[in-house]
């Protein structure tokens, strides 16, 4: 996490006191305790918001995976190398199963603003 921290700064991505961060595509790297080896992560978006973190995991088609990849491996990262509160929004287009509870789903960009933290959703988003 140290070399993240560093890279982080290195290459002036500090956040923004005029507004969100962006972060599409982000690459990071990490290593796990039980493993030698340096492995990679890139959350489809997050948006680093000074007080939190927003990640958002984009699929055709709901399913469990994008739920699963900012649980397990996204949010545990960005909450390491930021430290605030990281909600996860895992964005679809084409229905399928639920698999969260809908009272906390957000219709609109600026819901997913006002989720609580720590929160884990998902969007059906209609362009």
């Amino acid at each position: 996490m140290r070399e993240i921290r560093r890279d982080y700064g290195r290459l002036g991505f500090a956040p923004s006191r005029r507004g969100p961060v962006f972060f599409d595509g982000q690459w990071l790297k990490y290593s796990e305790r039980r493993a030698d080896r340096e492995r990679y992560a890139q959350p489809d978006l997050y948006l680093h918001l000074g007080n939190k973190v927003l990640c958002f995991e984009f699929k055709l088609t709901r399913c469990r995976e994008g739920l699963e990849q900012i649980r397990r491996l996204y949010a545990p990262l960005l909450d390491r190398l930021y430290g605030v509160p990281i909600i996860g929004v895992s964005t679809f287009y084409n229905p399928g199963p639920s698999y969260e509870d809908h009272s906390l789903s957000p219709t609109t960009l600026e819901d997913c603003l006002d989720l609580p933290e720590y929160s884990l959703v998902e969007w059906h988003y209609l362009a």
